[in-house]
């Protein structure tokens, strides 16, 4: 892209995801329809007051029920933003660890969901669901501890079979061809148990896995699961974007990386621990969206170049943003008796075309 144009990328791209978020937060939540932005406006500087005079222990507090029914739509809106926060940050975390996977393994079509994360949280959804049945809606730890377990489980896994497939050195290329392996074998064994679960489990896991931490989530439990959230990408996200003056070296041949005073293998360990953290936050939180993973840090390469200093910034942008644009799409695709439609479907609808364009206006970084 010519340096002109990309000079007003960025501010074309602020303004443009302050509308998006804008538009999103007026979407009403549970039923179709628009909220006028005055009144969405309104019922966030309610929530602030509100929010301060707990903390103060104000006498405002004690009101709050009446200024609650004074304000139409208020839980909605609340609601609303932070799903749309969740949304934006399980967005941004997911194309940072596309883009920290494809620069590791040295493959434009690297994904986090290739070394079985994301099949390891599916199981560890599979698990509770099958023994909790409906109370899986609100177990908020046991689904972190689960899922992060299996998650982690599938990384040693691939990892230590990996390195017993190489005989002893770590090969990129049988890392990823274990993955596949592991993750193509539990998914056989999740799609065995699902034929077994009666239709009250299965359409309890359908939304485990499909919408993640947005559905069936009292305020509270989004509230935690908020916070959850933004601790996971700190401490996945930090260690990343500390070591992104080194990931440039990872371009090139271990040999030459070492001689740059890079050391490959404990790059790669450190990188793939921390976005096996980040990746499984963002699919307990948002469902089955791994496909931006794969399609925002193309898009990002192409507008931004190879260099990772503006690649991590610039794919954790975009991902945000594009993950809440489908999530303002599903909103509008409203199914009675069932809600807003899933966000994986519209996710894969709009990130193909993205890559398609990516792919067509060349694999920059990659000749």
């Amino acid at each position: 892209m010519r340096t002109g144009h990309r000079k007003w990328l960025l501010p074309a791209t602020v303004l443009g995801g302050i509308a998006l978020i804008c538009f999103t937060l007026c979407l009403r939540t549970g039923q179709a329809g628009v909220m006028s932005p005055a009144q969405a406006l309104s019922n966030l500087i309610t929530w602030a007051r509100l929010s301060i005079a707990r903390a103060l222990q104000l006498p405002l507090y004690l009101e709050r029920e009446e200024l609650i029914a004074a304000h139409p739509y208020y839980l909605e809106t609340i609601a609303r933003s932070k799903n749309t926060l969740m949304t934006f940050l399980s967005g941004a975390i997911l194309a940072l660890s596309g883009a920290v996977y494809q620069g590791v393994f040295r493959n434009p079509m690297a994904a986090p969901t290739m070394l079985g994360g994301a099949s390891g949280v599916n199981l560890g959804l599979l698990i509770l669901t099958m023994q909790f049945g409906l109370d899986a809606y609100l177990m908020i730890r046991q689904r972190y501890v689960w899922c992060y377990a299996l998650a982690l489980v599938m990384l040693g896994l691939v990892l230590a079979l990996g390195r017993f497939a190489g005989r002893g050195r770590t090969s990129v290329t049988d890392m990823l061809l274990v993955g596949t392996v592991l993750t193509q074998m539990v998914n056989v064994v999740i799609s065995y148990f699902r034929f077994l679960m009666d239709d009250v489990q299965l359409e309890v896991f359908q939304e485990l896995t499909m919408r993640g931490f947005t559905s069936n989530v009292s305020m509270e439990g989004a509230a935690q699961s908020l916070l959850v959230l933004v601790l996971v990408m700190a401490a996945g996200g930090v260690p990343v974007l500390l070591m992104r003056f080194s990931f440039n070296a990872l371009s090139f041949s271990d040999e030459e990386a070492r001689s740059l005073g890079v050391r490959p293998a404990v790059m790669r360990a450190v990188s793939l621990l921390c976005v096996t953290l980040l990746m499984t936050a963002a699919v307990l939180h948002c469902g089955s969206v791994g496909i931006l993973a794969l399609v925002v840090p193309h898009l990002c390469r192409y507008w931004a170049g190879a260099d990772f200093r503006r690649l991590c910034w610039s794919s954790a942008l975009y991902g945000g943003l594009l993950l809440t644009a489908c999530r303002a799409v599903s909103s509008l695709i409203y199914i009675e008796g069932y809600g807003s439609f899933p966000l994986g479907p519209i996710a894969t609808l709009i990130a193909m075309p993205v890559l398609a364009f990516a792919l067509a206006k060349g694999r920059r970084g990659w000749e």
